[in-house]
């Protein structure tokens, strides 16, 4: 446990307003707190003198004229120049943990963005190779049907499909 935990809880320890369970905590904290064992005594030294000091007894019309004197001193206090009653102005407390998750997801976005863009002249580049496989492909189908041979098969000395199509995969391994 805290420390400032134990200290706020402390009065209700000593006038035995805590659970068991709570009370058990803090028992096992004072005893290896001198800070806080030394604030229950003080606490304790003080209840002890108030609770020999007698109640305070309030005549009859305390409260009536307590409010009345409130009134008067308000009222008072009210027609002094330049009175105004200040409330306490709203100061929102600042919260950074959706700042920091927001700047982490951009920062991972502009990454990811960045590698992307790093990688997709290659991703372009495979794209026209393949459209480039698949017209020689297409153009030694179409010369296979006809049963000539091919521009492409004439250049590389291949007889037969087979042989174009593994020279093809062997030139775009190479590349």
């Amino acid at each position: 446990m805290f420390c400032f935990r134990v200290k706020r809880k402390l009065y209700d320890l000593v006038s035995g307003e805590l659970s068991g369970k709570e009370s058990t905590g803090i028992i096992a904290h004072l005893k290896k707190c001198p800070s806080c064992r030394n604030e229950q005594q003080r606490l304790e030294r003080f209840l002890g003198l108030v609770s020999h000091q007698p109640e305070p007894q309030l005549k009859e019309g305390f409260w009536r004229e307590f409010q009345a004197e409130l009134d008067r001193k308000l009222a008072e206090r009210q027609q002094q120049p330049g009175f105004r009653v200040s409330l306490p102005r709203f100061q929102p407390r600042l919260n950074w943990q959706p700042a920091f998750a927001f700047a982490l997801v951009l920062i991972l976005f502009v990454g990811l963005t960045s590698l992307l863009l790093q990688r997709a002249p290659l991703l372009l580049q495979e794209a026209r190779l393949s459209k480039i496989d698949s017209g020689i492909l297409d153009e030694i189908i179409f010369y296979e049907e006809l049963g000539e041979p091919s521009v492409f098969a004439l250049l590389n000395g291949a007889d037969t499909i087979e042989e174009d199509i593994q020279l093809l995969r062997a030139l775009n391994l190479s590349l």
